[in-house]
């Protein structure tokens, strides 16, 4: 479900944001099983609610990807499947790719790559886990081997997360704690 103006403000409070030093106007929601990127109007991406979910993100450059992606359902479009039904690719991996490579701005400092873990992780899910990984592992490589500059950061567990892309930093619930990226 994507989220208006009023929800987003709404959800913000109910997780303890510092509202009060984040224009939510310039904020867009990533709902579940989808993934969004910056844009000049909306140069914050809001991912909330992450349970089992997984956060996949990167951000630099003024630029910033998210994708909520939950690791349990498969009937959805964020895994590839072989015959049988079993997932054999994290498809969020490759649109994160995508993103980045149609990216037309200047690269003035390394893309950062980051996951993010839900609050009840499942025994269940290593399978879908071990895809995110290696998807991202080939992401930075293919981006390495183009010589576009990509940090991948330590993995986090907070349930919900904004990416600042014009500031570059990752912003938790916590008042006044934003997480500068590595330069």
């Amino acid at each position: 479900m994507e989220f208006n103006k009023e929800i987003i403000e709404r959800s913000l409070k109910v997780w303890e944001f510092d509202i009060d030093n984040i224009s939510t106007e310039e904020i867009q929601h990533v709902p579940l099983h989808e993934w969004r990127i910056t844009t000049k109007d909306k140069p914050l991406l809001y991912v909330e609610n992450l349970q089992v979910c997984v956060g996949l993100y990167a951000y630099g450059n003024n630029f910033a990807f998210a994708a909520h992606i939950n690791p349990l359902v498969l009937a959805k479009n964020e895994y590839a499947l072989d015959v049988n039904g079993n997932p054999s690719y994290c498809n969020r991996c490759q649109d994160l790719l995508t993103q980045l490579l149609n990216y037309n701005g200047d690269i003035t400092e390394p893309f950062k790559i980051g996951i993010s873990f839900g609050v009840t992780p499942i025994a269940d899910t290593e399978k879908t886990m071990q895809l995110i990984f290696s998807g991202v592992e080939e992401v930075i490589k293919r981006l390495n081997d183009l010589g576009i500059p990509i940090i991948q950061l330590e993995n986090i567990y907070e349930p919900e997360f904004i990416i600042d892309s014009l500031n570059n930093c990752l912003i938790t619930p916590e008042p006044n704690k934003a997480v500068m990226l590595p330069h």
